[in-house]
């Protein structure tokens, strides 16, 4: 919140591996297999809408996972009486917060032709 000309903010909502293993187990049957080839396209990054953060001992006990699909926006005074309001905040440093938000990019900028391209005679 640097920039002080800035009157919205975008914020994504952001939870634990478990509890992301939990949503996708309710919407799909995950067995095993299908739960590591899950989490590998996860770490490499193949699951667009969604971002793997590391975990930190003590203070985040499990893997993060941002979520894109829900993108908010909150006006500058509102999130700074609920930063005052909440305790200890912990940050990204460098190159961490560059490729969070490159990955944010990447989904938010992601274009959806009305029709794929057809190839014939190849």
């Amino acid at each position: 919140m640097v920039n002080k000309n800035i009157d919205n903010i975008l914020v994504c909502r952001y939870f634990s591996l478990s509890e992301f293993f939990n949503e996708i187990q309710t919407e799909q049957s995950l067995n095993a297999k299908r739960k590591k080839s899950v989490l590998d396209n996860l770490r490499k990054g193949h699951l667009v809408s969604y971002h793997l953060l590391n975990k930190q001992e003590g203070i985040f006990d499990d893997y993060l996972v941002v979520d894109f699909k829900n993108v908010y926006g909150i006006h500058r005074s509102t999130l700074s009486k609920i930063i005052k309001n909440s305790g200890t905040r912990v940050r990204l440093l460098p190159p961490y917060r560059e490729h969070l938000s490159q990955a944010f990019a990447r989904y938010f900028m992601r274009v959806g032709l009305p029709q794929d391209i057809a190839i014939e005679g190849y």
